[in-house]
């Protein structure tokens, strides 16, 4: 026998409507924000494209004089918000997003799918290198979110010297720029296994300056889509390799 559906009266009807009234408009206003950053983001690659996107071959002048060009009349937190959200109209440009989950990723979420319960503690770490400080890292919470935000210290600490905390919001630091981006590697995984009691960062190692992995990265993308010369190729790859992996 089905059990009795517990009686609601008017009060209790229209508080009901007017809970889910609620999360429908607030997923409304999150779906137009985000679309909204998208465009911003887009918008700004597209101001850069001469500069972070070069179709011949390369040049030291034209990079540093383009690159000086824009960080003075735009400054530098906005060239890197260009550069760091990412694009996704540009299949040949630098730091493209591609149009479909990266087959890597389909078969991480689905080992980790049958490997980890949904309700285990976990920590999903996003490990860079390239930003921030030499020898430093960064600890950071992309989306801005002050619980997370809170949460993260009381793990970790306060900074010691030998690592840094860093928002999405920070004026200069590793995550200055990061605010345009539609979403992070460790979150998407905790989204997308529908993970209940994890917390999820990204922890940034200092390399070299991050002009100088602009340039790595502008370079390499550049000699690997446009330059037909393999030792410019090479050229290229090992100096994105030493922007990113410094050896003492």
């Amino acid at each position: 026998v089905a059990d009795a559906a517990p009686d609601l009266d008017e009060c209790d009807v229209k508080r009901l409507g007017e809970t889910v009234a609620l999360r429908v408009r607030r997923r409304q206003e999150a779906v137009l924000e985000a679309a909204a950053s998208r465009a911003a983001a887009e918008a700004a690659y597209a101001e850069l494209a001469s500069l972070l996107n070069p179709t011949c071959r390369w040049s030291e002048f034209s990079f540093w004089f383009r690159a000086m060009y824009y960080i003075v009349t735009k400054g530098y937190v906005v060239c890197k918000r260009a550069l760091v959200s990412g694009q996704y109209t540009q299949p040949r440009g630098v730091w493209y997003g591609g149009a479909a989950l990266a087959p890597a990723h389909r078969h991480v979420l689905d080992f980790l799918g049958k490997a980890v319960d949904r309700d285990a503690p976990i920590v999903a770490v996003d490990v860079h290198t390239g930003l921030g400080p030499t020898g430093v890292d960064t600890l950071m919470v992309l989306d801005a979110n002050v619980e997370k935000a809170t949460a993260l210290r009381s793990v970790f600490g306060e900074p010691d010297g030998s690592f840094l905390y860093g928002g999405a919001l920070d004026a200069g630091g590793a995550a200055a720029g990061y605010d345009l981006m539609a979403g992070d590697t460790p979150t998407g995984y905790v989204d997308r296994l529908r993970w209940t009691r994890a917390r999820a960062l990204t922890q940034e190692f200092g390399t070299v300056s991050s002009l100088l992995v602009a340039r790595a990265l502008v370079r390499e993308n550049s000699a690997f889509h446009y330059s037909s010369e393999e030792v410019m190729r090479t050229k290229a790859a090992r100096d994105l390799r030493r922007a990113f992996y410094v050896q003492s």
